[in-house]
C-alpha cells in the first residue's frame, strides 16, 4: 500500500455506484423540511404579536391626554434688569432739542418735526421725548388725530 502525500494512507472508496455523502445529504434534507415549516409558523406568530403590538400603541396615544399649549397671556416677569426693547428713555440731551423744537415750531405734529433740519432722531425717539415732556408738564396735546396729521403738541408756556 503507498501512502499520499501528506503521509497518511489514502481513503478507498467503495465501488459501487452510491456516494455514502448521498445517505447523509438526502438525511439532512429530510431534517431541513420540518425546520423550514416551523420557521414559517414562527414567523407568522411575530407577525401576528407585532400587529397587537402596533395596536395596543395605538390605543395608548389615543387614550394619553395631549398637554394643553397655552395660547397669549402675559409672559412671566423675568428677575434682574430689564431687557426688553419697549423699556428705554430717550436721553436728556435729547429731549431737550426735542423741547426746543417744540418752542420754536408752535403747533406740530411729530411727522414735521421728525423732518426737521436739525432733527436727526428717529420718529420713535421723538414721540418719547413728548412723552417725557408731557409727563413733565413741558408739552400738551393740544388736539388728538384727526386724520393725516395725527396728533398735535405744542411746548407749555414758560412760567
Amino acid at each position: 500500500m503507498s501512502t499520499a502525500s501528506n503521509g497518511h494512507a489514502p481513503v478507498s472508496l467503495p465501488d459501487s455506484d452510491i456516494d455514502p455523502l448521498d445517505e447523509e445529504i438526502g438525511r439532512l434534507n429530510d431534517l431541513l423540511g420540518p425546520l423550514a415549516a416551523q420557521a414559517d409558523q414562527l414567523r407568522a406568530q411575530l407577525a401576528q404579536v407585532d400587529e397587537r403590538a402596533k395596536r395596543i400603541k395605538a390605543a395608548v396615544t389615543a387614550l394619553t391626554p395631549k398637554p394643553v399649549r397655552k395660547v397669549g397671556g402675559a409672559r412671566p416677569p423675568v428677575a434682574g434688569p430689564s431687557t426688553r426693547a419697549q423699556d428705554w428713555s430717550p436721553s436728556e440731551d435729547t429731549i431737550a432739542k426735542v423741547h426746543a423744537a417744540l418752542k420754536e415750531a408752535g403747533e406740530t405734529n411729530i411727522t414735521a418735526l421728525s423732518k426737521r433740519s436739525d432733527m436727526t432722531h428717529s420718529r420713535d425717539t421723538i414721540t418719547r421725548a413728548i412723552g417725557v415732556l408731557r409727563e413733565r408738564d413741558m408739552a400738551r396735546l393740544v388736539r388728538g388725530g384727526n386724520g393725516r396729521l395725527g396728533n398735535v403738541y405744542a411746548a407749555m408756556p414758560d412760567e
